[in-house]
């Protein structure tokens, strides 16, 4: 019974009531509120210290960037951006491919909300950008702001950059496999002409031998490489002949129409590497070449004697690199810019509530320290 008692009554000592806590709490109040007002000051001050700007610009998406093209920019920006010459802070964080990542997100014409609203495909919603936001984020507000304004242009230029690079390489392409194509042509039509030639002359050499074989069929259609036609008048056979002549030559001539618009590529390419090295901004190059080509336009379109296919080849190169400056005249054209804390005042809170959980533990601490003592000296 007696064991019993002292059981129940060890039990008792073990258990802490409210009343215990509610007292720890009163007594120590003034310490605790003390270490969680020292951590809002910490917290206060690591806020206003590493307090930084986030700054973001968004654009219309006028130069029309899909999907596709915007994977391949986020690759590319960080590798334009190692090729720098100026090598500061700015640089080093965006040739990082996760900053471009995280700062430049696409807006589409459509919410998910709407999507499923109208019951679009999420294929269909996500091929159509309608505009972009990029941010950064930087300590000085005025600094950020100019930072911001650099790293838009940047994206700027190096999307012009890329499209310049597509469209050369793209003419290149078009001028090898077209010249490949026009030469085989040719060299086709060519050596059917010297094979209608040749048998012309020995039909003008039988007609001569047998004058009497003079009967023509003009109402007659007749293909020249045809083996029956050996057994026709002689006059017929010529006649199918030199008309075929001449339809092979009207040939010719048209192939010619495609060597037109190679020719004005293949200036282009020519034009564009000497401005290359005067000119290192990929925007001034296409705008001279654009005011080049234009110029070239108008004085042929002046001739009488010009071919509609080099126009059309003119109008068609013109159309492409306007395109491409369509980012640096409209298509990036800022439409919001504004900053903002990007630390946010949380960190306040948590260095009060740090302090506070401090104090606690230092209470709890000390009132152990006191009873450790006032037992020490009993």
């Amino acid at each position: 019974m007696n064991q019993q008692n002292t059981e129940t009554q060890s039990a008792s000592d073990d258990e802490i009531s409210l009343t215990e806590i509610i007292e720890f709490f009163a007594e120590n109040l003034k310490d605790i509120l003390l270490c969680a007002l020292i951590g809002m000051v910490i917290g206060a001050c690591y806020f206003f210290i590493n307090a930084s700007y986030v700054n973001t610009v968004a654009f219309r998406n006028d130069a029309q960037i899909d999907i596709p093209l915007l994977k391949k920019l986020i690759q590319e920006l960080p590798i334009y951006a190692k090729q720098q010459e100026i090598k500061d802070d700015l640089y080093k964080n965006i040739s990082n491919e996760k900053y471009w990542k995280e700062n430049l997100k696409p807006t589409f014409y459509m919410s998910k909300d709407d999507a499923k609203e109208f019951q679009i495909d999420k294929v269909e919603l996500g091929s159509t950008i309608s505009n972009f936001k990029l941010t950064y984020k930087g300590k000085d507000k005025s600094k950020n702001q100019i930072d911001t304004e650099e790293v838009f242009n940047f994206f700027k230029n190096t999307f012009i950059k890329i499209k310049t690079k597509e469209l050369l390489q793209k003419y290149k392409t078009e001028i090898q496999i077209g010249q490949l194509g026009l030469d085989k042509k040719n060299t086709e039509i060519q050596n059917e002409i010297d094979y209608l030639k040749s048998k012309a002359k020995n039909l003008e050499e039988l007609k001569i031998k047998f004058p009497n074989n003079q009967n023509t069929n003009l109402n007659q259609v007749l293909d020249p490489k045809d083996s029956a036609s050996k057994y026709l008048p002689l006059s017929t056979q010529l006649i199918a002949i030199y008309s075929e002549l001449n339809n092979l030559n009207e040939q010719l001539k048209r192939s010619q129409d495609g060597k037109d618009a190679l020719d004005v590529k293949e200036k282009f390419l020519f034009e564009f590497e000497n401005i290359n090295k005067e000119t290192k901004s990929e925007a001034e190059k296409l705008k001279k070449l654009f005011q080049i080509f234009s110029d070239s336009l108008m004085a042929l379109e002046k001739t009488n004697s010009y071919k509609l296919s080099a126009v059309l080849a003119y109008r068609s190169l013109l159309t492409d690199v306007n395109n491409i400056l369509s980012a640096d005249k409209l298509g990036f054209e800022t439409i919001d810019s504004s900053s903002d804390y990007a630390t946010k005042p949380i960190s306040i809170l948590i260095g009060a509530f740090s302090g506070l959980m401090f104090g606690i533990f230092f209470a709890f601490a000390l009132k152990i320290v006191k009873k450790y003592k006032e037992e020490k000296r009993k």
